[in-house]
């Protein structure tokens, strides 16, 4: 079984990469924030992480 941090950093890398797939598409007010929001939610993921706190880092990333 996969540990739960390589589970969370392939997450992390998962959204970012599709988050690089938007660059260039133009998004109206209420597509921005929430494109803004999912990022937010991705960076604070990372930031858990970090803080070796996986269960609210996965939280942050679902």
């Amino acid at each position: 079984m996969q540990d739960i941090t390589e589970r969370i950093e392939k997450d992390i890398r998962m959204f970012q990469d599709s988050i690089e797939k938007m660059r260039g598409v133009e998004l109206s007010a209420k597509e921005k924030e929430v494109y803004d929001l999912a990022v937010d939610y991705c960076s604070d993921a990372g930031a858990w992480l970090k803080k070796n706190d996986a269960y609210t880092s996965f939280a942050s990333i679902s």
